[in-house]
């Protein structure tokens, strides 16, 4: 009998999952939708951590051309882009529900770690209140709450932090020692036993962009709003990113950063110029590939048509003339195909002759060609120029041999 309690994917009857991640699957819905181990011990979360040790998440075209759109997006919003490189490894969304009661941030479309902007804009506000930045421009820059407006945004948006490429997961452990006294039970002491806990973690050098935005002007009865008079809104963005950075390497990103980590360093501009662009390549090529693939899975005579659609017409004659005449196609099946195709396509205008520089014998005889009814009409007119000149030379030689005849004067009368 089916337990109706339980998942899908752990009642045999119905569902049978994978044991193991599979290639290219998104590591976040594995981790967060296929634990197998509700209910059992520790030792099982610590395998199922695990399980993803060492692995890397994500696709790197996919990664690539979201990084490459987002830069195009905030260079024409007038923001401000950040490339860091963690010196530490970095724990995010720790605190989100799991079945090993240690959260992990996925991010939904490329499956893998990200800093949620919301977490990056509380680092930055921290930092700024810690470091005794000007409040004015605290409050321009993150917004505050008032009895006018209590959910009044600032002119900057913190936008999620994104890897550059795939990221490398790596397992870790925290071994609370004074179990009792933190659930305040008991007074700390040495006879309380240790217990390890598993989580994961990203491994160092993990390579990430960071990006701020200016918002829009908000609508003009916000009489409260932060004038800009003094700050521009490129000055303010700039601005962003420079305490950004800062509090990246000062206090650093993530969950457990009093333990250091998180921190994360400046990566060199040689390295950051080519970020973002070289996705343009890649998605072209992924394209053609896939253009390629879809063409050859299409029944034979679907592939000439959509084949002789993308051919100009000069290379359609070439093909009429060769792959078809000639057969030079190899496949007899798919050069009837090319046949057909050009008949269907070029029917209506050969047969009332004359396109281009073709007159209007020759689109007679492309026709016949691709009906089928003659030969390649070059190769007929060809032999027929050949034929013509032997004639010719045959009537000279046959003028030459007779003999010449000695003109007589007529006697006078």
């Amino acid at each position: 009998m089916t337990d109706n309690r339980l998942p899908l994917y752990r009642v045999a009857e119905v569902h049978t999952h994978p044991h193991a991640l599979p290639p290219n699957a998104h590591t976040g819905l594995w981790y967060n939708k296929f634990y197998r181990t509700i209910g059992k011990d520790k030792e099982a979360s610590q395998d199922w951590v695990a399980s993803v040790d060492g692995k890397l998440a994500g696709e790197t075209g996919q990664i690539a051309e979201f990084i490459g759109r987002r830069r195009r997006m905030v260079e024409h919003l007038h923001g401000k882009l950040l490339y860091m490189q963690s010196t530490a490894r970095f724990v995010t969304g720790m605190g989100l529900d799991h079945f090993i009661k240690n959260g992990f941030a996925w991010h939904q479309t490329l499956g893998t770690p990200y800093v949620p902007g919301s977490g990056i804009k509380g680092m930055v506000r921290a930092w700024a209140l810690e470091t005794g930045q000007d409040p004015d421009l605290c409050r321009t820059m993150f917004g505050e709450a008032t009895s006018v407006a209590p959910h009044r945004a600032g002119r900057i948006a913190f936008l999620d932090a994104l890897p550059l490429k795939p990221v490398e997961l790596a397992a870790d452990v925290m071994t609370p020692h004074y179990g009792p006294y933190y659930q305040g039970n008991e007074p700390p002491g040495d006879w309380h036993n240790p217990v390890p806990i598993c989580f994961l973690t990203v491994a160092p050098g993990c390579e990430m962009q960071f990006a701020v935005t200016p918002r829009p002007r908000p609508p003009a009865d916000d009489e409260g709003w932060p004038s800009l008079t003094e700050h521009s809104v490129q000055d303010l963005a700039a601005k962003a990113a420079e305490w950004l950075a800062l509090a990246l390497q000062v206090l650093g990103a993530g969950a457990k950063t009093a333990t250091g980590y998180g921190r994360f360093t400046a990566m060199s501009d040689s390295a950051c110029a080519a970020i973002g662009n070289e996705w343009v390549a890649d998605l072209a090529e992924r394209r053609a590939a896939e253009a390629a693939a879809a063409q050859a899975a299409l029944p034979p005579l679907e592939r000439a048509r959509a084949e002789i659609a993308a051919m100009e017409t000069r290379e359609v004659l070439d093909c009429l003339r060769n792959r078809i005449g000639q057969q030079q196609e190899p496949d007899a099946q798919y050069r009837e195909c090319l046949r057909q195709a050009i008949y269907d396509a070029y029917y209506d205008a050969w047969k009332d002759g004359g396109i281009g520089n073709l007159s209007r014998r020759k689109c007679r005889e492309y026709l016949a060609l691709a009906r089928g009814d003659s030969a390649d009409p070059t190769a007929k007119n060809d032999a027929k120029t050949e034929a013509n000149t032997e004639a010719q030379q045959q009537g000279k030689r046959k003028k030459s041999r007779r003999p010449k005849q000695k003109k007589t004067k007529k006697p006078s009368p």
